[in-house]
């Protein structure tokens, strides 16, 4: 999850987590939660997300599935 990325999205199109928690719908807490990576944003989330940004593939990719290499 590069919740940077999400971050500057949200930033972009005047969004705050409380008006995207709402427009996804989840609950705020819930909303932080998956933002700070103690959950993970479900298929249904990021479908909605992904259509309020209007995200397209590579965005959606960067944003919630980065790749970590250890």
């Amino acid at each position: 999850m590069n919740r940077r990325l999400l971050k500057e999205i949200m930033l972009q199109r005047g969004f705050t987590a409380k008006r995207l928690a709402e427009s996804i719908p989840i609950g705020k807490i819930v909303f932080w939660g998956r933002l700070w990576g103690i959950s993970e944003f479900t298929l249904f989330e990021i479908q909605r997300i992904s259509k309020i940004f209007q995200l397209d593939k590579k965005q959606i990719m960067l944003i919630f599935f980065d790749e970590k290499v250890s």
